[in-house]
């Protein structure tokens, strides 16, 4: 069985921490792999400082208990010997370990890694404490469905109006793969666009379509290749292939993006980035070499967003990956948990510090369209997550109706290994 190289097992290369080199922190809950918990039993983190697998005595390291985000308790041990830290929570929470190697050795407490560049010698781990009490916090809006039927409704009536060009890929895949930069006419004047990816000689349906939904930035999509019509999407609708110079540029043109026009649900950004997710669906289904039943969607982050999103918006859809993803548990703040990426809004006195960013993000909250999907969902959530609180995802997971999967790493920060869901997602796109 050939091995197609997917989105998620290259992912955790790209974001995970470097691996140790030399004096590393190795942590764990001993006996809880998961690290799901119940209120009130004791969460128990040992930990080590070791160099090529022996326990490296003579210095301070500096651990820090955080719930829900905040610091609750620093302890400092020494590392002649292996630590132990407990902590009991009685209430739902996301709670996190992180150790530092704090006293100098030879006059510095950092190490050089292969590029030359130092890191900091430290570690994190994180567990979830009753994750099935983790709800949403505030009522949906009642004409959430009524606003996204009206808003596919503006792109149904926008002619597609496609474009291509090609886009270079290593040598040794042209002659088996074709490839170009796609962009489609959307509403809003921002085309959805992407790098397409379809063997060459395939027959006419006979393919399934997988869509990358990629994470937060300003740059160009890729080429994933593969048995299957892919489809990485640029998330801005910008051309592929670019120098970076025309990133960098329109980097500084949208600064941080998830925050434009967050006080209305009509001129917020990702409220055209979602439909751009959806458009590239509309496109790849017309294409003659889909098979007519298998869509799959996967993001990470951000792309988690808009993979939920397009899986609720387009019942098409036949399965969806996402990780860390982004965009979820806006409201998590009135429930006490760490509100959900980007933090739209900050609640004072009980209340949202804007009422106007408050109503707008109903409309763009993954609980919402979690509650909408009816496909198949693999979730993978870093419990070490400080970027997307784990608490946040765990939440969308809760609300998530039928055929539903979850995978954790209590080491993953924000990526994670899912090896369930990359099996999965390789028997998907090799069904007939």
């Amino acid at each position: 069985m050939r091995k197609i190289r997917c989105f998620f097992q290259m992912l955790p290369l790209l974001l995970a921490a470097i691996p140790g080199i030399g004096l590393e922190i190795k942590a764990e809950f001993p006996g809880n792999e998961k690290g799901m918990f119940r209120k009130g039993e004791p969460i128990v983190c040992t930990f080590r400082l070791e160099e090529k697998g022996k326990v490296v005595p003579g210095h301070t390291l500096l651990v820090r208990i955080f719930r829900n985000g905040k610091c609750v308790k620093t302890e400092k041990f020494s590392s002649d010997r292996p630590g132990r830290i407990e902590w009991k929570e009685g209430e739902a929470a996301w709670v996190r370990f992180q150790i530092v190697c704090e006293e100098k050795r030879n006059g510095m407490n950092s190490e050089k890694t292969g590029s030359g560049k130092k890191r900091k010698i430290q570690s994190g781990i994180g567990c979830l404490v009753a994750p099935e009490e983790m709800r949403q916090a505030t009522r949906e809006p009642e004409d959430f469905d009524r606003f996204w039927a009206r808003q596919k409704r503006r792109l149904s009536s926008c002619p597609m109006d496609v474009r291509t060009r090609p886009f270079p890929i290593r040598k040794d895949l042209t002659e088996r793969f074709r490839t170009y930069d796609v962009s489609i006419a959307c509403p809003g004047g921002i085309p959805a666009t992407g790098v397409v990816s379809i063997p060459r000689g395939a027959a006419a349906k006979s393919l399934p379509i997988l869509v990358h939904y990629m994470y937060f930035g300003v740059y160009s999509s890729q080429a994933w290749t593969g048995n299957a019509i892919r489809i990485t999407v640029n998330a801005n609708g910008l051309p592929n292939g670019e120098p970076a110079s025309f990133y960098q540029e329109k980097a500084r043109e949208l600064g941080f993006y998830p925050h434009r026009d967050k006080n209305d649900r009509e001129k917020y950004y990702m409220k055209e980035m979602y439909l751009r997710a959806l458009r590239i669906i509309d496109y790849a289904a017309g294409l003659p070499e889909w098979d007519g039943k298998r869509i799959l969607v996967q993001g990470h982050s951000q792309g988690g967003g808009q993979a939920l999103a397009a899986a609720a918006l387009d019942p098409r859809v036949t399965a969806c990956f996402v990780t860390c993803m982004a965009m979820g548990d806006h409201d998590g703040a009135f429930a006490g948990r760490q509100a959900g990426w980007p933090g739209l809004y900050r609640i004072v006195d009980g209340k949202a510090d804007d009422p106007a960013v408050y109503e707008t993000a109903k409309y763009f909250d993954n609980v919402n369209f979690a509650k909408r999907i009816r496909c198949e969902v693999w979730v993978g959530i870093g419990l070490n997550d400080t970027l997307v609180p784990p608490s946040a995802s765990m939440v969308v997971y809760n609300t998530l109706k039928t055929g539903k999967h979850l995978e954790t790493q209590t080491g993953g920060g924000h990526g994670c290994r899912t090896p369930l869901a990359d099996a999965r997602l390789q028997e998907l796109l090799e069904q007939k």
